[in-house]
C-alpha cells in the first residue's frame, strides 16, 4: 500500500513538473514578439496525417528558430471537393477574409494550394513571396510568368522503392496499384508509367481504378503469391468518405496475403513492409527554413527550387518477419521500426526524463515564483487569443458546435440562427435529433452511432434538419472526437455547413439526367447521339437497335456512312445543311437501310446538344414504313369499294345484252346447220342451197368470226363476273382450313391449268418450301383463298417465262396474331411505280387481250375486305418479286 501511494506521489510530481514546463514554454512563446505574419495554405483537411506532418515540421522549425512568426493556417479541404465552382467559393471567402499584403509570406502545401496561388496569389494577397512544398510532378514551366515562387518538390522515390521490393520478393511478377479519381493518384500513376519500361520483361503493372476500401479488401485478399501492392494515394470507403492514411494502409495489409509497399513515412508501422519514404515533417521543416531565409531579406528569385527530397529507407520489422525477410538483405542504411528492444532501451527516454526531473526539481521550484507572474501575463494573452478565436468563429459562414458524450450541445456559434433560424439559447441543451423529423433522426442516429463506436472523425456526413420556419435545411457535418487523458470519449466538436442549395442543384441535375435516360432508352422512336463534326455515333437507344437489327457494339464509334444507314447519302448532306442553317431539323422524310438490307421510310428530326463540351446531334427517326403502307392500303381499299359500287350498278346493264349476244349467236349457228330439216325446208322455199352457203361461209371465214364473237362474249362475261366479286357476298361459310393443304391444291391447280400450260409449263418451275408450321389451321373461305394463291402463282409463272431456272420460294410462319404466307419468285421484278399500282382494278402490264387487270385486285379484295388480312408486294427491279399474304388466326365469323 505504501509503495502504491509512493508511485502515485511520483506520478503527481512528474505531471506537475511537466505542466510547469508547459507553462514556461507557453510563457516564452507568448513573450516572443510576432515579427512576421505567415499564411500556410493546406490543400487538404486538418485531420489528414500528411497535412499534420508537414504542419508539425513548419511549426517546429519556427519555434526552434527563436524568430517570432505568427502562423495563420487555412485548410482548403480539396480532397472532398475540387472543381472550378469550389475554387471560386474559396476565392470569394479569402477575398472577404484577408486584405492584400496582410501577410509577409505564404507557405503552400501540396499541388492544389500551389495551383490556386499561381492563379489567384496576386489578386488575393498581393505580390508576396510563396514557398511551396509537397508538389508532385513539378516542372519549371509551372513558374513561367509567375514571380517570387520557390520551394521544395515532393520527389517520390518510385524506382528505388520498386527495386527494393523486387529484390526482397524476387518471385513477384505483378504489381497491383489501387486508385481513385484524384489529382494525387493521376500524377503518381503517370510517374510510375514513365518507369514501367524498366520492368517490362519481368513485371506487369495492374491498375485497379475507381476503387473503394471494401472492394480493395476483397480484391487484395484474393491476390496470390507473386503479387505485390503499392499504395500511391488516399482512398475512400463505399460511402465516398475519405479514409485516414493509416486506416487505408492497415486494412489493405490486414486483408492481403501479399506484401504492401508505400512511399510516405506515415504508412510505416501501419502494415506496409516499407520503402524509400518521403517525410512530410522534413518537407515542412525545409519549407520553413527557406521561408525564414526570405523573411530575413533574401531574394526568393535567388533561391533555387529544391528538386530532390532527403528520402530514406524505412522497414517494419513485424512485416519483415511476416514475409520471412532477413534484415541483412535490406538496402544499405535502412531504418527498421518496431524492433524488439530491452527494457533499458525501451524506457531510456523515460528514465532519462525522470532523472532529469529530479536534477532540475530544485531549480524549477525556484522558477515557480517567477512563473506566477508569467501565468498572469499568459492569462491575459489567453483571453486575447480567446477573443480573437471567438471573433473568427462568429465571422465564419459555418455553424461551429460542441457536444458532450450524450450528444447534447454545450456550445454553438451564432451562425446557427442564420442556418436554422434558432437563437443560441434555443439550441443549447438539445441534440441535433431535436431538429429532425423522426425518420431522418433514426437514419442519422445509425450513422453517428457507427462513427461514435469507433471514436472516429465525422467526415462529410449529410443530414436534413427542419428550419424554425418549417422548411428543410441540408447540412454537411465534419467533426472530431474529444477524448480525455484515458482515451474515453467526452464528446465531439465540429462544423455544420449549409449545403441545401448545392444538394438541390445536384438533385435537379440527377432528375434531369434520369428523365433524359428514360426518354432516350425507352422511347418508341429510334434515337441516335452522334458527334456533329466527325459523324461518329456516341450512343443509340433500344428502339434503334431493335428496328435496325444492330448490336450496340456494332454501331458505337462508327459513322452512318460506314454503316450504310442512308439509302441515299445525299439525304444526310441535306440534313446537315439544314442543321447549320436552322439549328434543327423537323420531320424530314428519309429512306434508311437496316443491317439486313431492308429499306424503310422514316421521319427525321434533330437538335444540337452538348456532351463534354463537344457539339453533338440528338437525332430521332420515326419509322413511317407501316404508316405509308397503311395509307396505300387505305387508298387501295377505297378503290376496291368504288369498283364494288360500280359493279352493282352495271351488272344488269352489261349481263342482259351480253346474254342476248351469246344466245342469239348460238341460234344463228343452229339456223345455219344443214342437217336440220326445218333449215332445209325454209331454204328450199327461197331456192337457197345450204351447201353453197356453207362453202361461202367457210371461204369468207364467217365461222371463225362467229367463234371470235363467242370468245369475246365469254371474256366479257368473265370480266363482269370478276367485277361482281367486289360487291356480292360469298355464299360459302368460313371454316378452319389447313393452309398447307390449301397451298398444295393451289400448286396442283396451277400445274394442271390449261390456259397456263399453253404459254408456260408450270412444272418446270422449282418449288422451295420453307414452312415452319405445316399443320396450321386458319379460318377462311377455302375456294377464295385458293383463288388468291392461284392468281399469285399464275402471275409469277407468267413473269418468269424468260427466266433461266425459275423458282418459287414459299414460306409460312407466325407473326403476332397473323399467319403469313410468302410467295417469292426470281423473275425480273417490278418497277417501283408498277409495284404501287399492282392491286388497282384493270391495271395490267400485259398486252391488250392477254389480261383483264382484275386478278390481283380481286385477290386483294378477298384478303383485305373479306378476311381482314393483308396483301403486300415487295420487289426490286431485276431481283424478283415477293407477295406476302397475312391472314388473321381468328375471325369474327367463327366463334
Amino acid at each position: 500500500m505504501r509503495l502504491k501511494t509512493r508511485n502515485i506521489g511520483i506520478s503527481i510530481l512528474v505531471l506537475f513538473l511537466l505542466d510547469l514546463i508547459s507553462c514556461n514554454l507557453s510563457f516564452a512563446k507568448n513573450n516572443v514578439p510576432s515579427t512576421y505574419n505567415v499564411l500556410v495554405m493546406q490543400s487538404y483537411h486538418s485531420t489528414l496525417t500528411w497535412s499534420k506532418s508537414i504542419e508539425q515540421g513548419i511549426e517546429t522549425y519556427f519555434e526552434h528558430s527563436g524568430q517570432g512568426v505568427n502562423l495563420q493556417i487555412e485548410y482548403m479541404d480539396s480532397k472532398r471537393v475540387w472543381d472550378e465552382t469550389y475554387k471560386k467559393v474559396l476565392y470569394d471567402i479569402y477575398k472577404y477574409k484577408y486584405k492584400p499584403n496582410e501577410f509577409n509570406l505564404i507557405i503552400s502545401v501540396d499541388n492544389n494550394a500551389f495551383d490556386f496561388l499561381v492563379e489567384y496569389r496576386d489578386k488575393l494577397f498581393g505580390s508576396i513571396p510563396v514557398v511551396f512544398c509537397g508538389v508532385n510532378d513539378f516542372q519549371d514551366s509551372m513558374l513561367n510568368n509567375v514571380g517570387l515562387f520557390t520551394g521544395i518538390v515532393e520527389d517520390i522515390s518510385f524506382k528505388e522503392t520498386i527495386d527494393a521490393a523486387l529484390s526482397l520478393h524476387p518471385e513477384t511478377n505483378n504489381i497491383v496499384i489501387y486508385g481513385i479519381d484524384s489529382i494525387t493518384y493521376m500524377a503518381n500513376k503517370a510517374a510510375i508509367r514513365r518507369i514501367e519500361g524498366d520492368y517490362k520483361d519481368s513485371v506487369k503493372f495492374t491498375y485497379v481504378e475507381n476503387a473503394n476500401m471494401e472492394m480493395i479488401e476483397k480484391h487484395a485478399h484474393a491476390l496470390k503469391n507473386g503479387n505485390l501492392i503499392l499504395i500511391i494515394s488516399s482512398m475512400k470507403n463505399a460511402a465516398g468518405v475519405i479514409l485516414s492514411f493509416e486506416d487505408y494502409c492497415y486494412r489493405t495489409s490486414h486483408a492481403a496475403k501479399v506484401p504492401v509497399y508505400s512511399f510516405w513515412d506515415f504508412h510505416v508501422g501501419h502494415g506496409i513492409v516499407g520503402g524509400k519514404v518521403i517525410s512530410g515533417r522534413s518537407q515542412g521543416e525545409t519549407a520553413a527554413k527557406m521561408a525564414l531565409t526570405i523573411l530575413k531579406g533574401a531574394d526568393p528569385r535567388m533561391i533555387p527550387v529544391i528538386k530532390t527530397s532527403p528520402n530514406e529507407y524505412y522497414f517494419d520489422l513485424q512485416q519483415l518477419e511476416r514475409f520471412h525477410i532477413d534484415v541483412s538483405s535490406l538496402p544499405k542504411g535502412s531504418n527498421v521500426v518496431n524492433k524488439k528492444v530491452g527494457v533499458y532501451e525501451k524506457y531510456y527516454n523515460l528514465i532519462f526524463k525522470v532523472l532529469g526531473v529530479f536534477v532540475f526539481l530544485f531549480i524549477l521550484i525556484l522558477l515557480l515564483i517567477v512563473d506566477i507572474e508569467g501565468r498572469k501575463r499568459t492569462e491575459i494573452a489567453l483571453r486575447a487569443s480567446e477573443k480573437k478565436f471567438r471573433s473568427i468563429i462568429e465571422s465564419s459562414s459555418d455553424w461551429i458546435w460542441e457536444v458532450d458524450g450524450d450528444g447534447v450541445y454545450t456550445y454553438v456559434s451564432p451562425m446557427v440562427k442564420d442556418i436554422l433560424g434558432y437563437e443560441v439559447d434555443e439550441v443549447l441543451g438539445k441534440t441535433v435529433f431535436d431538429f429532425m423529423n423522426d425518420e431522418e433522426a433514426e437514419r442519422v442516429f445509425e450513422v453517428f452511432d457507427h462513427i461514435i463506436d469507433k471514436k472516429a472523425n465525422m467526415e462529410s456526413v449529410e443530414s436534413t434538419c427542419i428550419h424554425k420556419k418549417g422548411h428543410e435545411v441540408v447540412l454537411e457535418t465534419n467533426g472530431v472526437p474529444i477524448l480525455d487523458n484515458e482515451g474515453q470519449l467526452r464528446g465531439y466538436r465540429g462544423v455544420d455547413r449549409d449545403i441545401t442549395k448545392r444538394k438541390k442543384a445536384e438533385n435537379e441535375l440527377k432528375d434531369s439526367e434520369e428523365k433524359f435516360h428514360k426518354i432516350f432508352y425507352t422511347g418508341s422512336a429510334a434515337m441516335i447521339i452522334s458527334d456533329f463534326n466527325s459523324g461518329e455515333i456516341i450512343d443509340v437507344n433500344n428502339m434503334f437497335l431493335d428496328s435496325m437489327g444492330y448490336k450496340k457494339e456494332e454501331v458505337i464509334g462508327r459513322t452512318s456512312k460506314a454503316l450504310g444507314l442512308f439509302s441515299d447519302y445525299s439525304d444526310r448532306e441535306k440534313m446537315r445543311n439544314m442543321m447549320i442553317d436552322n439549328g434543327s431539323v423537323r420531320n424530314f422524310e428519309i429512306k434508311v437501310r437496316t443491317k439486313g438490307n431492308e429499306e424503310r421510310l422514316g421521319l427525321f428530326s434533330a437538335d444540337f446538344i452538348n456532351i463534354q463540351d463537344k457539339k453533338a446531334l440528338l437525332s430521332i427517326v420515326t419509322d413511317i414504313t407501316e404508316l405509308k403502307r397503311s395509307q396505300e392500303l387505305m387508298i387501295q381499299s377505297e378503290k376496291m369499294l368504288s369498283v364494288g359500287g360500280l359493279a352493282a350498278g352495271i351488272a344488269h346493264e352489261i349481263n342482259n345484252p351480253l346474254a342476248g349476244i351469246l344466245q342469239n349467236m348460238q341460234l344463228i349457228r343452229n339456223r345455219l346447220k344443214k342437217e336440220k330439216a326445218a333449215n332445209v325446208n325454209i331454204a328450199n322455199e327461197f331456192g337457197l342451197n345450204l351447201h353453197a352457203l356453207d362453202e361461202y361461209m367457210q371461204r369468207r371465214d364467217i365461222e371463225m368470226m362467229m367463234d371470235l364473237i363467242v370468245d369475246s362474249g365469254k371474256r366479257a362475261a368473265k370480266i363482269v363476273n370478276n367485277i361482281l366479286s367486289f360487291s356480292r357476298k360469298s355464299e360459302e361459310d368460313f371454316a378452319y382450313n389447313n393452309i398447307a393443304k390449301l397451298l398444295d391444291e393451289s400448286v396442283e391447280l396451277a400445274s394442271s391449268d390449261y390456259d397456263l400450260k399453253k404459254k408456260y409449263d408450270f412444272k418446270n418451275i422449282k418449288i422451295i418450301r420453307e414452312c415452319k408450321d405445316e399443320g396450321c389451321m386458319i379460318p377462311c373461305e377455302f375456294s377464295q383463298i385458293q383463288q388468291v394463291f392461284f392468281n399469285i402463282l399464275r402471275n409469277g409463272a407468267e413473269a418468269m417465262k424468260s427466266t433461266k431456272d425459275p423458282k418459287f420460294i414459299i414460306r409460312m410462319y407466325h407473326k403476332n396474331n397473323m399467319f403469313v404466307i410468302e410467295f417469292e419468285d426470281n423473275g425480273p421484278g417490278l418497277e417501283e411505280s408498277v409495284a404501287k399500282r399492282v392491286f388497282e382494278p384493270f391495271f395490267t402490264t400485259k398486252a391488250v387481250g392477254e389480261g383483264t387487270g382484275l386478278g390481283l385486285s380481286v385477290s386483294y379484295f378477298i384478303i383485305v375486305e373479306k378476311h381482314g388480312g393483308k396483301l403486300e408486294v415487295e420487289s426490286v427491279l431485276g431481283r424478283g418479286a415477293k407477295f406476302i399474304v397475312s391472314l388473321p388466326k381468328n375471325h369474327e365469323k367463327i366463334s
